[in-house]
């Protein structure tokens, strides 16, 4: 009987030890800066400011060449603009935002401790967001579903950390908005309800980087 107990307690505890090494946890911050510059005929100065910060832990399992896992998602933005031939435009908006995502990864190549991979993400993300101009102040509430295919660069520190980046250059993009929308404008309506699809291409004229995200895995 003891030989049959210690066989099923090693097997356990070797299952267990091979299972475990699978498992890793980490994190990622990205980080969106974009800014716009024009000029009108008059020459008449348009500026305007976005920052976005996204942070999101991470928990998951790897098989061989693919992963799964589970994202909590918490993000915070500003959004700024200066309109000198129209100053009741000047506006600020600022927002915060939750939620939770599922990614997926596969390895598409490997050389050393370097590899590239594909990453598909599904999320769901509520944001409050507020913006005061001269004359009316929105608050807007959004639901937001989302689906983004993009490339993933990672590079193996020590046995069992990683780091991660990507460089906003995400091929595919999908979403659906559900906007709830508040305003003391006296011309508009006080509430109202938007729907939005969108669907966004990689274009091969655009590559301007305006975004990164750095991470880190640790198996456990």
């Amino acid at each position: 009987m003891k030989p049959i107990v210690l066989f099923f307690t090693i097997l356990f505890f070797s299952v267990a030890s091979v299972f475990s090494q699978n498992w890793f946890v980490g994190g990622s911050v990205r980080i969106n800066i974009s800014s716009v510059d024009e000029l009108d005929i008059n020459a008449l100065n348009y500026h305007a400011d976005y920052y976005q910060v996204k942070i999101s832990p991470i928990i998951g399992y790897k098989f061989d060449g693919f992963d799964i896992g589970i994202s909590p998602i918490f993000q915070y933005k500003i959004w700024e603009q200066n309109v000198e031939y129209n100053p009741y435009q000047n506006s600020k908006d600022t927002g915060f935002g939750a939620g939770i995502g599922l990614f997926s990864r596969y390895t598409i190549f490997t050389f050393r401790d370097f590899s590239i991979l594909g990453r598909l993400d599904a999320e769901y993300l509520y944001s409050a967001d507020k913006m005061i101009n001269n004359t009316q102040t929105i608050e807007e509430k959004t639901h937001q579903v989302s689906l983004n295919l993009s490339p993933v660069f990672e590079y193996t520190l020590l046995d069992r950390l990683s780091v991660f980046t990507d460089f906003g250059i995400d091929g595919i993009s999908c979403s659906f908005r559900n906007n709830t929308i508040s305003t003391t404008d006296f011309y508009s309506s006080p509430t109202r309800n938007i729907n939005t699809f969108q669907f966004s291409l990689p274009s091969l004229f655009r590559m301007n980087i305006t975004s990164f995200t750095i991470g880190l895995y640790i198996n456990i």
